[in-house]
């Protein structure tokens, strides 16, 4: 059952945290840091398909909108904690996420024995929301919305990665300042989210994915030009609302239809997880090697061939059919 796995993934993300700042060898904190993460990968996707069992159409939109929103809440509240955190000493912020964690466990376990329709719920199929060996009706829009996630998060990766080495070392900003450049971008995406959730032009077009990417590319290819700490918050701000359609049409698009939507949404994060190791790694390179400027092109080139790329699967999937 989805809350059984997401409890012991919990259980364990808090063992492993709260042991990082116990240990003084760099070899093994790094293997406990992976552990954790490969807990985290067990948790996240059986969370998610949990949530979207038995839900299509408007109901499927509005779930993920109130997950996406979610997860940025705590994402909007969970840096400055942290930074906070961090002043007051190296190891609170491993301390309070371990505590986060033992808390999430806690919840579960609670709910799982209060709450009649948990202790009910026998959705045992990776939390998907239909049952194993049902009949699959997933549509293919999936693979456009996933190649507009992965290409999404290698720039995002390239951006939120590199910018702050730039701000800093080439525009002088401080700390605080970037952190707030990053803080509008997030706010800005949260209400992408609120917004996708109410609105259903999006469902099962092609054309809204597609012009996100030009949007995208638009954006950053503007960033060459941008050095004031204005027009970095405006098209920093604005570059949150084609993230929040990219994320929200890979999971909308992946989980409809399907039998097995934890198995999607474990495709969904993994989508991710590859661009966000992929952008940073090409961002240091390229600036190391060139500038921002070549950073930023170099980005909304991307958003430009994902666009391409997407009109091109659409089609060919369309004859298919």
């Amino acid at each position: 059952l989805p809350r059984h796995t997401m409890t012991a993934a919990s259980l364990a993300m808090f063992t492993l945290n709260v042991s990082i700042p116990l240990t003084r060898s760099i070899p093994l904190a790094m293997v406990l840091y992976s552990a954790s993460g490969f807990s985290t990968a067990l948790f996240w996707p059986r969370m998610m398909g949990w949530l979207m069992q038995d839900v299509e159409g408007k109901q499927l939109g509005r779930m993920t909108a109130r997950f996406n929103f979610c997860w940025t809440a705590g994402v909007i509240l969970g840096a400055p904690l942290g930074a906070w955190l961090s002043k007051k000493g190296p190891a609170l912020p491993l301390w309070g996420g371990s505590a986060m964690f033992l808390a999430t466990a806690l919840i579960i376990i609670g709910a799982s024995l209060a709450l009649p329709g948990v202790r009910r719920d026998r959705h045992a199929q990776n939390g998907a929301g239909g049952r194993v060996g049902g009949k699959d009706r997933s549509t293919p829009l999936r693979y456009p919305a996933w190649v507009g996630l992965f290409t999404t998060y290698v720039m995002t990766g390239m951006i939120v990665v590199i910018f702050p080495i730039f701000a800093r070392d080439r525009l002088h900003m401080e700390k605080e300042l970037i952190g707030l450049l990053w803080l509008v971008r997030t706010l800005l995406m949260a209400l992408g989210f609120v917004a996708l959730g109410k609105l259903t032009f999006w469902h099962f077009r092609v054309y809204p994915m597609v012009l996100s990417n030009i949007a995208l590319a638009a954006l950053l290819a503007s960033m060459v030009w941008a050095r004031a700490p204005l027009p970095l918050a405006i098209i920093l701000g604005l570059i949150g609302l084609p993230m929040a359609m990219s994320y929200s049409t890979s999971i909308f698009h992946g989980a409809s239809g399907a039998s097995d939507r934890a198995g999607r949404m474990a495709v969904h994060e993994s989508i991710i997880a590859g661009g966000w190791t992929i952008g940073p790694l090409a961002g240091g390179l390229l600036y190391q090697e060139y500038s921002m400027a070549a950073v930023y092109w170099s980005c909304a080139a991307l958003a430009a061939v994902a666009a391409v790329a997407q009109v091109a699967i659409s089609l060919g999937c369309r004859r298919a059919q």
